[in-house]
């Protein structure tokens, strides 16, 4: 959760554009789906045995 403060820091100073702040928003979105996928891969090789 690093990029965290990026966001708080894009509410608290207006010279972010929304549109920084969607990007970043749809990063963070982005490597979140990436993490569950990943977990999900190992668990089904986990339990396939493969």
């Amino acid at each position: 959760m690093k990029n965290s403060p990026l966001i708080w820091r894009g509410f608290i100073h207006p010279e972010f554009k929304t549109g920084e702040i969607m990007e970043i928003v749809k990063i963070e979105m982005n490597l979140k789906a990436v993490n569950k996928s990943i977990a999900l891969f190992n668990c089904e090789k986990r339990v396939s045995g493969v």
